[in-house]
């Protein structure tokens, strides 16, 4: 893309420095929050389990953000993976 090289963010990247550090958060209240396991939103976290839609639905509620903003980001990042 136009001589760019720009590599993906893994979702946990995103969520640990876009959200669990501005807001002072930990990721026991977001998975609380977002209703779901505490341990399936640390696999989450640390890439050992992909982004499906109904989580990114979640995330989109919680941090008032978009699907697309989260499957997009998955879409880039397994792009360059």
């Amino acid at each position: 893309m136009y001589g760019c090289n720009v590599e993906g963010f893994h979702i946990g990247e995103v969520i640990k420095e876009k959200f669990i550090k501005p807001f002072r958060i930990n990721e026991k209240q977001i998975a609380t929050h977002i209703g779901i396991p505490e341990e399936e939103f640390d696999k989450l976290l640390s890439g050992e389990i992909d982004l499906d839609i109904p989580t990114a639905k979640k995330l989109a509620k919680a941090f008032k953000t978009s699907l697309f903003f989260w499957l997009g980001l998955k879409m880039h990042y397994e792009q360059y993976r």
